[in-house]
């Protein structure tokens, strides 16, 4: 039962640890590149349809969303390199 537990809370904080490095990892990109991204895909409010719709946001997601599974994949295969090299 404790290995368990043990193993539950270590998926846990492997998960939140990829998740804070693409979010922060993905914002940095994201604010490196705004000076040079269109008006409309910055973050802010625009017109869009009959609502209002904020572009930057959707970039923004994507670059994190992007990194979290390459983070994933980058990290399973490490995790998989370490679990071969011990018989």
């Amino acid at each position: 039962m404790a290995q368990a537990v043990s193993k539950t809370l270590g998926m846990l904080l492997s998960n939140f640890q990829r998740s804070l490095a693409a979010v922060v990892v993905g914002n940095l990109i994201y604010f490196a590149l705004f000076p040079v991204l269109p008006p409309v895909l910055r973050h802010g409010i625009t017109r869009f349809g009959i609502g209002k719709f904020d572009w930057g946001l959707l970039i923004d997601f994507a670059i994190c969303t992007a990194l979290y599974v390459l983070f994933g994949v980058l990290w399973s295969e490490k995790k998989g390199e370490g679990q071969k090299s011990h018989p």
